[in-house]
């Protein structure tokens, strides 16, 4: 999951509590968190980026994910008081009692000791104790929020929550059915029971692939729609010229319409 700089979700509305609080996100995440040090790198993974919350819960994935971006904004106050306090703290107090002692030493034990201090807060030698960890573990615990990338194989047309939600418990489901199906047919020896339970799997995989691209559309030029279950259909009709995909999806596999 990659953050994106959008401010709004594509798909939650800002008036949504999940896109509210997804738009507002910019102020508790670092503004260029990829760029930056090791404990801003820290940031650059957002729970809440390619994601879909579930329907049912929505106000609850909300304030789990304010609770989140909260955290990292108050453990980032934190670790920079802590990177000024090392480097302005314990570099000025050897300034000042080298000062006091005339002892040069002192100066720069206090100002090597500051600058080591705040290298290893910034390279992340150093560790704080933050709230973030057990924020973003309490989120993704949670069962509230399902990554959306397990549908990158689909072009998804649709922006409703509800049906991504759908789709990718049933793509879940394809995945675990063809496993399945590929684990039996690894056998050596099959059986006609066995066979026949391989084939009742397979054509399971079918139909919920079939339910989830007509769920989320498809563009013309996947295979997620074989030739035989294209076949099935009375008739192929195009109302736009069609790229050499296209008409290799609509007509034939030798790409000539007939």
């Amino acid at each position: 999951m990659t953050r994106t700089s959008n401010h709004h979700d594509p798909y939650y509305s800002p008036s949504s509590p999940v896109g509210r609080v997804r738009a507002e996100r910019l102020k508790y995440l670092a503004p260029q968190p990829a760029a930056g040090n090791a404990w801003e790198r820290t940031e650059t993974f957002d729970p809440s980026n390619g994601t879909v919350v579930d329907p049912a819960h929505e106000a609850e994935g909300a304030l789990l994910l304010l609770d989140y971006y909260e955290a990292v904004r108050r453990d980032r106050h934190i670790y920079w008081l802590s990177f000024a306090a090392a480097l302005f703290g314990v570099g000025g107090l050897g300034v000042l009692i080298g000062w006091l002692t005339s002892d040069v030493m002192f100066t720069i034990i206090g100002i090597g000791g500051g600058l080591f201090i705040a290298y290893a807060l910034l390279t992340g030698s150093i560790t704080l104790p933050g709230k973030a960890g057990a924020a973003k573990e309490a989120l993704t615990s949670s069962g509230h929020f399902r990554d959306r990338s397990l549908l990158d194989g689909y072009l998804i047309t649709t922006h409703s929550p509800a049906v991504i939600w759908e789709a990718i418990d049933l793509e879940k489901r394809r995945r675990a059915v063809d496993y399945e199906a590929v684990h039996l047919s690894a056998h050596l020896h099959l059986t006609e029971h066995r066979q026949t339970e391989i084939t009742q799997l397979q054509q399971q995989e079918q139909e919920l692939r079939r339910r989830i691209v007509d769920m989320l559309d498809q563009r013309p030029d996947t295979t997620h729609l074989s030739d035989e279950m294209r076949d099935n259909f009375g008739a192929h009709i195009t109302l736009a010229q069609l790229s050499p995909n296209s008409v290799q999806t609509m007509w034939d596999e030798g790409g000539e319409q007939r």
